[in-house]
């Protein structure tokens, strides 16, 4: 987190931040229209949008506020592909336990 937004560190190759042009140091300011001020505004953000949904996003890069789009990438938590959202259950598997 930054007074201004919070700081990109990682990037995954063809995931929704590399997609809308984010590069790791860039600070991201804005998310489908809302300000994120922490890592938790993009949680929010992320459980209101359906993977696959296009969003907006806006940040800083070499003191420029520049914007991209992309879609929203499917959310993994370790070994889990969840439906949905990060507190949605994970996506069942086809073999019974």
């Amino acid at each position: 987190q930054t007074p201004s937004g919070v700081r990109v560190t990682h990037v995954v190759p063809g995931g929704f931040a590399a997609q809308a042009g984010l590069r790791p140091g860039d600070v991201l300011l804005r998310l489908s229209g809302a300000s994120v001020v922490s890592g938790a505004d993009i949680c929010v953000i992320e459980r209101e949008h359906a993977p696959g949904t296009v969003v907006e996003v806006e940040y800083v890069r070499d003191n420029k506020v520049m914007r991209g789009r992309a879609a929203l990438s499917p959310l993994h938590y370790g070994d889990h592909l969840y439906v949905g959202h990060p507190g949605g259950y994970p996506k069942p598997s086809l073999t019974a336990a």
